[in-house]
């Protein structure tokens, strides 16, 4: 009798521990997920329908110091945290203490398939820092206080709605796809969202760095402009020609309307959001280029010009004692590598804090980026935002009859194709002719995260050894 109670006793044991094993091992959903890791190396991390990672983006200079020849591919998602945080801590982005945290948030369509990536991340993280002896904290999603620019992001997600991780996401897809407002956005499930994301970044890959961002985003975004205006122009008078002329037109489109509309009220509807479009004022320097005119100020400035040169002559200083390092590892080489490569960081602010100045000195708010001997400015563009909230309101009126505005202007996709072919062919011009800027800039950005790169890991090393 005893024997056989112990056999069921270790037969119920084994089934438990089975159970138990079983769900170890169990891979948790990680597919179409939109992961951001914050540090101060900021990534976005994207994971397709396999699961597996399928783009790692550096939404900092630090993470693509941070990201420098990482290779993601064919990892899953918790592999790619692990290699993140480990990155972190050997560049020493990642240090011990009160003021070290990593902000975690997760983004899935399935609110339980969310919850258990994660608790799945989480318990990632926390192997590691126990692992590794570390007194980090971990902040899931949001913490008030931790980040202004949080704080700021929390504060617009709540006023709209949404949580803080599906607000980010939607403002990121609304970066890459100009004419989606909020309204639309909030539609949409992660996954297209996501995919957006995945397409854009695609799209401006080859484009690192504060500057080239800036000089391609300026070239795209007069593309999308000229586009989008005349893409509503051709829309507005298609409407008012198929009303007059095509019986039946708008029939299939109205039957998924939810409230009474007619074909004249649908025309009027979009003729009135064209000629709100219209009516915003874009305004014209009186002869005056300001782009051009900071611009040449900047270039004029002998400070700024002394500073440039000393910079380019330090950079190449570097890369020699670098060498020199690596050969003989003399404390005495490693003390200059110290020296020159703070002074490094020091005069890359001093140039962009002098170029601001002579921005603010002519009464003008323009964003500045300056990568070796290329500046490039940015305006600020307040009537954009105005674009945005027009066609924000006319998403909503049309969504109140069911409808969608989008929907709308594809019924006339085929009679301005050609014309959206011809901006686009303009844009890759554009590029062309912007390629020997694009890659010289490149070139130099690619140096200094290589010099970053380089002494960060090399300090690390040292520190490792007890050597100062």
């Amino acid at each position: 009798m005893r024997n056989k109670m112990l056999k069921t006793l270790l037969l119920i044991v084994t089934i438990s521990l089975g159970f138990i094993i079983a769900s170890c091992n169990k891979q948790v959903d990680a597919k179409d997920a939109y992961v951001t890791v914050s540090i101060n190396p900021s990534v976005e991390i994207i994971t397709g329908e396999s699961g597996k990672v399928v783009q790692i983006n550096a939404l900092n200079d630090d993470a693509q110091v941070l990201l420098l020849d990482y290779d993601y591919e064919g990892k899953r998602i918790e592999v790619v945290i692990d290699d993140i945080l480990k990155l972190a801590v050997d560049l020493g982005f990642l240090k011990e203490g009160p003021q070290a945290k990593v902000i975690i948030s997760v983004e899935k369509d399935n609110k339980r398939a969310k919850e258990a990536l994660t608790k799945a991340i989480e318990r990632r993280v926390e192997r590691f820092r126990e692992a590794r002896n570390l007194s980090f904290e971990l902040i899931k999603g949001y913490r008030k206080g931790v980040d202004e620019k949080l704080d700021q992001m929390k504060e617009k997600a709540q006023e709209k709605g949404l949580e803080m991780s599906r607000y980010n996401l939607a403002i990121r897809a609304m970066y890459y796809n100009p004419n989606l407002t909020l309204t639309e956005a909030k539609e949409l499930s992660v996954s297209e969202l996501k995919d957006m994301v995945c397409e854009g970044r695609k799209q401006e890959l080859e484009y690192r760095g504060e500057y080239l961002k800036a000089l391609y985003g300026r070239v795209r975004s007069s593309m999308e402009q000229g586009m989008n205006l005349a893409k509503i122009r051709t829309v507005e008078k298609l409407g008012g020609a198929a009303l007059m002329l095509e019986k039946g037109f708008f029939d299939a489109y109205l039957e998924d309307a939810t409230e009474d509309i007619t074909p004249e009220r649908l025309v009027a509807l979009y003729s009135e959001f064209a000629q709100k479009i219209f009516s915003v004022n874009v305004p014209m320097p009186d002869g005056i280029n300001i782009d051009l005119e900071i611009e040449a100020l900047i270039k004029a400035d002998e400070e700024i010009n002394a500073w440039k040169e000393e910079l380019n002559t330090l950079k190449q200083e570097f890369i020699e004692y670098l060498e020199l390092y690596k050969e003989k590892q003399e404390d005495d080489l490693f003390e200059k590598l110290d020296v020159i490569h703070e002074r490094i960081m020091e005069l890359r602010k001093l140039i962009i804090e002098k170029a601001r100045k002579i921005a603010i000195s002519i009464n003008v708010g323009v964003t500045i980026h300056i990568q070796g001997d290329f500046i490039i400015i940015i305006p600020t563009r307040p009537w954009e935002g105005l674009y945005k909230e027009i066609r924000e309101e006319y998403v909503k009126i049309f969504m109140s009859y069911g409808l969608s505005i989008e929907a709308y202007e594809r019924l006339f996709f085929p009679e301005f194709q050609s014309a959206l072919d011809a901006f686009k062919d303009a844009f890759n011009q554009e590029l062309i002719k912007l390629k020997p800027i694009i890659e010289a800039a490149r070139k130099d950005y690619d140096l200094d995260i290589e010099i970053t790169h380089e002494f960060l890991r090399i300090k690390l090393q040292r520190n490792s050894e007890g050597k100062k």
